[in-house]
């Protein structure tokens, strides 16, 4: 990814004005934060909790990276591009677990259809018993489980 060239994140929300007619959104620095941007109106609230969550969710990638994938600054498929993107990068995560999980029980003599926390039992006791594959499968296993978690 190319440099970043737009105030670091995170950013975060404070209300100002009297009675909360407006929100300053304001990118944290280590000892003080300072304002970025602010939202006026009936929605400002709302407007801010979006800007502040839309930044904060892509930190890390620069402006140019977005536009690369489509997501550009004045377009009406820019949202329908990013569910679009995020639907078919979660449907392939889940057909790569399944297929990863059908691998790693066509070589455990378990029966049935164990669970990952019992696959993970199971190849932790093979390497305990000296089983030189049982750290590949564990890694793999782990892996599985921590995406499973993050669900």
């Amino acid at each position: 990814m190319s440099e970043i060239k737009h105030t670091a994140e995170p950013w975060e929300i404070s209300e100002s004005g009297m009675r909360g007619q407006y929100r300053e959104i304001n990118a944290k620095a280590e000892k003080y934060a300072y304002m970025v941007a602010t939202t006026y109106g009936l929605d400002c609230k709302e407007d801010a909790r979006r800007i502040v969550a839309c930044v904060n969710a892509c930190a890390g990638s620069s402006t140019e990276w977005l536009i690369g994938y489509g997501y550009t600054l004045n377009s009406v498929d820019c949202a329908k591009s990013f569910q679009h993107n995020i639907r078919d990068l979660a449907a392939q995560r889940d057909q790569l677990l399944e297929a990863l999980k059908d691998v790693l029980h066509i070589e455990c003599p378990l029966i049935g259809n164990p669970s990952v926390r019992e696959l993970i039992d199971h190849w932790q006791y093979e390497k305990s018993e000296g089983n030189g594959s049982a750290d590949v499968y564990l890694y793999a296993l782990n892996a599985i489980a921590a995406v499973e978690q993050s669900k």
